[in-house]
């Protein structure tokens, strides 16, 4: 609400206490406006509310009457329990949109003032009301999103934990199939995992709460562990090499994050290089940046889906036809990442020539 608009409600509120009489100004503001008791009888409202709503009658032939009383010049009815005017009769402010006969859209305000209700009407756009809707869609997806990656996360880290004890031999040993079935159950628990929290990530992300810490970080460090957790799990034949210098300069971030980010990145090589190959890890500096790339001997992405690949939820068309596992997240979470940490990530691809993505993070002041 403007300022004019917040000054209207402190005069209503000095009114309704009898300190002085309610301004004229309220006829002169382009708003309209409805005071009403609790039980939708309206106190006054102004020649704007009349205009917008087209009603039947003057303001002042609408006091004390009960809102489902009230009546367009077309002899509509206002339906009293659809208005925000009811929701804030029980105390909490509402909104709500109005679409009326005439296909105009009228936005509501409502909230509780001085043991009365104040509604603030105004016309909008269709722009206006697909804006909000667009707002709310996404809140309820992110909601919903969290929720349920929440209730995932749960039984899928007891199934991780009982499968390790399994494969540790704490419930006796296992024969080779049983091995190969309990293995199966692990590698595809610890996929929705990642997928969970890639989930969990972005829920984050949307609702403002993605923020990174500012840790002095080295990367070779980071680049030795993603290469630790990777390495046992690599194809026959494909082989992981590593350039990475250790003079490497520091840069300022979160390392739980770079980590992930790297091992998105490393496993997507993994899984883009069929039968062999190699996957370079390679670390430089290069100006006032660290540029850490990833580059796999692997099948290529087609130049016209590149500019695509950053998207949520976006695959590429040689994962879809060779049935290769992933939700199309995780490049859109290393660009996330990347931009969180003031820096940026670029590709560069070919069909049938392999594809080299690279993080650019900037070198940390001293």
């Amino acid at each position: 609400m403007g300022q004019t608009l917040r000054g209207v409600l402190r005069s209503v509120g000095r009114g309704l206490t009898g300190a002085d009489p309610l301004p004229e100004v309220l006829d002169a503001v382009a708003e309209g406006v409805f005071v009403a008791r609790p039980d939708g009888r309206v106190v006054l409202c102004n020649a704007a509310a009349v205009r917008l709503l087209g009603l039947r009658g003057v303001p002042r032939d609408l006091r004390d009457l009960p809102l489902r009383e009230f009546r367009t010049v077309e002899g509509l009815a206002l339906v009293p329990r659809e208005l925000p005017i009811a929701h804030a009769a029980r105390g909490r402010r509402a909104a709500a949109d109005l679409r009326l006969p005439d296909d105009r859209v009228l936005r509501m305000d409502a909230r509780p003032l001085r043991r009365r209700v104040v509604a603030v009407l105004r016309e909008v756009t269709l722009d206006d009301v697909l804006a909000v809707e667009r707002h709310q869609l996404e809140r309820l997806k992110s909601d919903l999103i969290a929720t349920v990656s929440h209730e995932l996360r749960t039984p899928l880290t007891s199934i991780q934990g009982y499968t390790e004890l399994l494969l540790g031999g704490d419930a006796g040993g296992l024969d080779a199939m049983q091995r190969r079935m309990v293995d199966a159950i692990g590698n595809n628990g610890a996929r929705l995992l990642t997928l969970v929290d890639d989930l969990l990530a972005f829920a984050r992300v949307d609702a403002g709460e993605f923020t990174p810490s500012a840790e002095p970080v080295h990367l070779p460090d980071v680049l030795e562990r993603v290469d630790s957790a990777i390495r046992p799990g690599l194809p026959e034949g494909l082989r992981l090499v590593r350039d990475v210098p250790a003079d490497v300069p520091l840069v300022t971030g979160d390392p739980v994050q770079l980590e992930r980010a790297l091992r998105n990145l490393v496993g997507n090589a993994v899984k883009f290089s069929p039968g062999g190959g190699t996957v370079l890890l390679a670390c430089a500096r290069d100006g006032a940046e660290v540029r850490v790339s990833v580059a796999d001997t692997g099948m290529g992405i087609p130049e016209d889906e590149q500019a695509r690949l950053f998207e949520r939820f976006f695959r590429a068309s040689q994962a879809r036809e060779r049935h290769l596992p992933g939700a199309g997240l995780g490049l859109a979470l290393v660009k996330t990442i990347a931009e969180g940490h003031s820096g940026r990530v670029s590709l560069i691809s070919a069909p049938d020539a392999g594809t080299t993505v690279t993080l650019h993070l900037p070198v940390r002041n001293a």
